[in-house]
């Protein structure tokens, strides 16, 4: 499967100096639509550059994507103990077991049995009987992987991973290297709910990113101001389904089985690394307000986050002097 890449809906927005322009291109890859909008001398070259992401980013696909049969995630799951990994399935298969032993679980991707299970996107959703998550959940835990160098093992044969909530972060962070390595002085780079930025804005202000009201995602809830990196949110209000009044979402609790509803409506994360932070902002979603704390508190990854809250909205300390609220008065 190739992402398919659009022509450029809108060329020279605005002129960042003699003979350079912004152009902006389109594409959907990675079941999202992806924006890359940055700067190149002339359409020539935007074109070339723009066709070098669109070939990584199908690439990066082909290796992690739970729908394709060839992918390595499928192979691994049609194994019976394990497979050697491609570079980039790799990379994020390594993070992932980091970020799931920090996580004490909360972040786990063999929660693949479950996501098959509820299928919250398909035609006709439905809510699982209780004998099907407990025999799905008895499949679940990331304890029963080990990477050996490009191998990654499994200690059962029903063991089964889905990376859909890291590869996208990945593929975000690559796709920006990419760009800044071709001399792109200024890019930004939209993967659905995650946003990198390359470069400076050219008069030197901060950069302005919004973020969506989870309860109503038409209207932006607020902004971050920042210099540069990376912005990760996993919300509700994504991909679910609806049924007696009750919304059931895409982020299932590796543990209980269930969409997790702990009273998070969506968490962003702000932080360098694109992969770590679609990581963090599910982990952080599922895990709670205390699991934020608590990675927050050990200052072994740096990060910043805001989660919308039945009660409120909660932010880290450094959060508070990035995010500026809606005024919708």
């Amino acid at each position: 499967m190739r992402a398919r890449l659009l022509l450029p809906l809108l060329i020279s927005l605005l002129l960042c100096g003699c003979g350079e322009g912004e152009y902006t291109y389109d594409l959907f890859a990675m079941n999202t639509v992806i924006s890359l909008r940055f700067t190149a001398d002339d359409q020539t070259e935007a074109d070339t550059i723009a066709r070098s992401c669109e070939a990584l980013i199908a690439d990066i696909e082909q290796q992690t994507s739970r729908t394709i049969e060839t992918s390595d995630v499928s192979r691994f799951n049609a194994s019976e103990s394990g497979i050697p990994l491609g570079e980039h399935s790799r990379a994020i298969v390594e993070t992932a077991l980091e970020i799931s032993s920090l996580t004490d679980g909360a972040y786990d991707i063999t929660v693949a049995p479950l996501v098959e299970l509820w299928d919250v996107i398909s035609e006709t959703p439905c809510i699982p009987e209780t004998a099907e998550i407990t025999a799905a959940l008895a499949r679940v835990g990331y304890e029963q992987l080990t990477l050996d160098g490009d191998i990654l093992n499994k200690s059962a044969p029903s063991c089964a991973i889905d990376l859909g909530s890291i590869a996208k972060g990945y593929a975000l962070g690559k796709t920006a290297e990419l760009l800044s390595a071709s001399g792109v002085k200024r890019a930004v780079i939209s993967f659905g709910g995650n946003v990198a930025l390359v470069g400076e804005k050219e008069d030197g202000s901060l950069w302005k990113i919004g973020i969506k009201n989870p309860l109503s995602p038409a209207e932006a809830a607020g902004y971050l101001h920042i210099d540069g990196g990376c912005v990760s949110v996993s919300g509700d209000y994504e991909r679910y389904f609806e049924l007696d009044g009750r919304r059931y979402h895409h982020i299932i609790s590796p543990k209980e089985g269930y969409p997790t509803s702990n009273g998070i409506h969506s968490a962003a994360v702000y932080c360098e690394d694109a992969m770590l932070g679609d990581a963090l902002s599910t982990a952080i979603f599922v895990g709670g307000i205390e699991m934020c704390e608590k990675l927050y508190a050990a200052e072994s990854i740096h990060f910043e986050a805001l989660i919308f809250t039945d009660d409120g909205v909660y932010m880290t300390d450094g959060m508070n002097k990035l995010y500026e609220e809606e005024n919708h008065a």
